[in-house]
């Protein structure tokens, strides 16, 4: 906790729908039949799928839309039917590791090519020294995007950019702000740049994880700036 070294594993659980699903399912199998219960449970159940089904396009996968679905039915049917209830209820919850368990086993399994993938190519562009990542694609699990950086640019399939991190307002931003301190020690791919249209500078720091060009929002911070006299 004091060091101010990071390490990354690159997963997203909180955001991927199976490890909301699990337990959920699990914890309605185990419940007694009372609607009380009942009624938190498929509430929380149904914001899950509502998440997920909600979303169209190719935002999320077909078969993570199916597996909800039945993940749905299971939890409807089983507390019904009274599957597990409470006498059962470490059985149904031991059942809800194992699956969360599996699942975790098999992204590690699926993801050590995708992060040799990143890796050969972040060395190809830009030598031995690159920094690269697997980023999880949220809502498509066993899907990654390869991100790479040198010191100048940073990069992915069909997009790079320049991190403008030698910039003299960059450097002030990030030496002489608590804001600026704070993104560079968060950020495993910091980007930067710099407006100089109005009175003062506003420097942009941005993680390349979560944000390309936006000027506000999740993994931008916008510190202001006097201009240097």
């Amino acid at each position: 906790p004091w060091s101010s070294r990071w390490y990354y594993a690159d997963w997203v659980a909180i955001v991927d729908p199976v490890f909301w699903l699990a337990p959920l399912v699990a914890l309605l199998l185990g419940e007694r039949r009372h609607w009380r219960p009942a009624l938190v449970g498929l509430l929380t159940l149904g914001g899950v799928a509502w998440l997920v089904l909600s979303r169209g396009g190719d935002g999320v996968a077909g078969w993570l839309r199916l597996l909800t679905l039945t993940a749905c039915g299971l939890a409807v049917v089983g507390w019904v039917r009274h599957w597990f209830g409470v006498a059962g209820r470490r059985r149904a919850a031991g059942y809800g590791l194992l699956v969360l368990g599996l699942y975790v086993a098999a992204n590690a399994a699926a993801s050590v090519p995708a992060k040799a993938h990143a890796r050969d190519a972040a060395q190809r562009r830009f030598g031995p020294g690159a920094a690269w990542a697997a980023l999880t694609v949220i809502g498509r699990p066993f899907h990654w995007t390869p991100l790479y950086a040198s010191a100048d640019s940073v990069a992915e399939p069909g997009w790079a950019a320049a991190r403008h991190l030698d910039h003299p307002a960059v450097a002030r931003a990030v030496r002489d702000t608590p804001q600026g301190r704070a993104m560079a020690q968060f950020a495993r791919f910091l980007m930067a740049d710099v407006d100089s249209s109005g009175r003062g500078l506003v420097v942009y720091l941005r993680d390349a994880r979560y944000a390309r060009a936006a000027r506000e929002g999740w993994g931008v911070v916008a510190v202001r700036l006097d201009r240097a006299p």
